[in-house]
């Protein structure tokens, strides 16, 4: 009975923090990067990170569409 009135307290004390992690807000810095005007399409205005995931997603799409065509070529 003992240990569960300890376990109580522990998982208690795990949720229940007194000390508050203070976040920074990310919003008007990325709304000044998003919102300038230079001819960046917007999803690539991210950087590196989004330039290569734009790659690979179109590399990989190209790549189902040329399976699918050649799934029905191979039907014909």
């Amino acid at each position: 009975m003992r240990a569960l009135m300890m376990l109580g307290r522990v998982t208690h004390r795990g949720i229940c923090t007194t000390q508050r992690r203070a976040l920074r807000n990310k919003v008007p810095k990325l709304q000044t990067l998003f919102q300038k005007d230079n001819d960046v399409p917007v999803h690539l205005k991210g950087g590196p990170k989004d330039v290569l995931l734009y790659g690979t997603t179109m590399s990989i799409s190209a790549l189902g569409v040329g399976w699918v065509f050649y799934a029905i070529y191979q039907l014909l």
